[in-house]
């Protein structure tokens, strides 16, 4: 009965916010600077184990890692844009309830992301197709 109690909890207050903080903002030209080169970093290591990858071991589930590392690349790649595109875009374009936009910068900077979100969740299903691999691999090769 708890547990049913604390469900219930937890869905009225997922569904009923009386804020929503959606958009995380950095603090000044450092945080955005800081924000970018981790992006960066993880873009390099992307490639590089997209390239190491190549490679197919038996029984590792290489092709699933390899996609999982593709999708992590494009999301960093589009979320990298967006976050430059961002600091040419009219600071009322957030705020309001319409969407506000005067040029492409504004409506590239939506699409972007918005797009970047599907990249980031398929990387993370590939991401758990692997390990559920994985694990299923150690448990027929008897490493419980």
């Amino acid at each position: 009965m708890k547990g049913f109690l604390k469900g219930i909890v937890f869905i009225t207050v997922l569904f009923s916010p009386l804020h929503a903080f959606a958009v995380q903002e950095h603090a000044g030209a450092e945080g955005l600077v800081a924000h970018e080169l981790a992006h960066l970093f993880f873009i390099l290591v992307s490639l590089y184990l997209l390239f190491v990858l190549r490679k197919p071991q038996s029984g590792f589930p290489h092709r699933e890692l390899r996609l999982t590392f593709l999708f992590f690349l494009l999301w960093n790649l589009i979320t990298f844009s967006t976050h430059l595109i961002r600091e040419r875009v009219n600071p009322e374009f957030f705020t309001g309830k319409y969407l506000f936009a005067r040029d492409g910068f504004h409506y590239l900077w939506y699409a972007g992301s918005i797009v970047e979100h599907f990249f980031l969740i398929g990387a993370c299903l590939m991401f758990l197709k692997t390990l559920v691999k994985l694990k299923k691999t150690e448990q027929h090769s008897g490493g419980q």
